[in-house]
């Protein structure tokens, strides 16, 4: 009798996945569209649409970070300063403000949580 209720719990996983895998395609197209005008309030709705996701929420703030980091990366921004940092955070919750797009207040502690992380592993917090 197990196997039925295992054989449901893989295929809801493997579900979970196709979806995750999806939103996290869609960011990456956006980020590499050559047509930058379109981009923001694209990138807006499907950053949202992953960071909001439960399966980000399961793999954490580090998870966060990573995705952060690797859109300062593409936008090749120099963060060399604390002030830097800050001032780049500022600008990633202005892109869903300004394009009205809601995060819930569990994936905006992940995002904190996030920058956090980032500021220490790139040795910028004020000792």
């Amino acid at each position: 009798m197990t196997q039925p209720t295992n054989q449901l719990k893989l295929e809801d996983v493997i579900e979970k996945i196709k979806s995750f895998d999806s939103k996290l395609k869609s960011v990456a197209q956006i980020c590499n569209n050559p047509n930058q005008s379109v981009v923001p309030p694209y990138l807006a709705i499907a950053l949202a649409d992953l960071l909001n996701d439960p399966s980000s929420k399961e793999l954490g703030s580090l998870w966060f970070a990573m995705v952060i980091k690797a859109i300062i990366f593409e936008t090749e921004l120099p963060i060399n300063t604390l002030e830097e940092l800050d001032k780049f955070e500022d600008m990633f919750y202005d892109l869903f403000d300004k394009h009205n797009v809601k995060l819930s207040d569990e994936t905006e502690q992940y995002i904190h949580d996030a920058f956090w992380h980032i500021e220490i592993d790139l040795n910028l917090s004020e000792d």
